[in-house]
């Protein structure tokens, strides 16, 4: 079941290629997915999202693009923009107090849309951002199997994106570069 954080009004602006998701940054924002095996955090290997960023958040540094799971010292997975430097990219894997994250700085820019790429692989986390490689580490927090949502524009209605979301697609799978770039292109 899909349903607006807070219930809010879902906005619905053009995307990149289609209608996107619109949020503006202020509470009540963000839209969840609520909990299914098939998006539990063991399942997910890859997710994407086309941005557009338009501004920064209310009262944030840093806004969600994607995330899967509770709060934020949970077992929790997300691409976030923002933290510190407002054109930083993050895709971070975390445990209670533990974190495995990837960052790419000075990538995005207010007004454009960017297509960012985590992937989980048997060893590490990637990011990528418009097809190509940004950021990889070998990740020491394991995908867990959290029960939290599965949230667009937000992390439970904090941290929220003040922006257009489009795109945003799953995998059971670790995409390769290849199929990253494809994707990139292709859409």
């Amino acid at each position: 079941m899909v349903t607006n954080a807070n219930g809010a009004n879902m906005i619905y602006e053009t995307g990149k290629y289609s209608t996107g998701m619109g949020f503006g940054g202020v509470d009540p924002d963000g839209l969840y997915i609520t909990h299914d095996p098939t998006i539990a955090q063991d399942n997910i290997k890859s997710f994407q999202v086309w941005i557009k960023k338009n501004g920064d958040a209310t009262g944030s540094t840093y806004a969600y693009a994607l995330r899967k799971g509770t709060t934020w010292n949970s077992n929790a997975m997300s691409l976030k923009i923002g933290n510190g430097n407002p054109s930083t990219v993050q895709f971070v894997m975390a445990a209670p107090n533990i974190a495995s994250e990837v960052a790419a700085i000075g990538t995005i820019t207010e007004g454009e849309f960017f297509h960012l790429v985590g992937v989980i692989d048997a060893t590490h986390i990637h990011l990528y951002i418009n097809g190509s490689l940004a950021q990889s580490t070998p990740y020491t927090v394991l995908p867990n199997n959290d029960v939290g949502p599965f949230y667009i524009g937000s992390s439970a209605g904090f941290y929220r994106l003040n922006g257009i979301a489009d795109e945003v697609v799953v995998w059971s799978t670790a995409l390769t570069p290849t199929q990253v770039l494809n994707l990139y292109r292709c859409q």
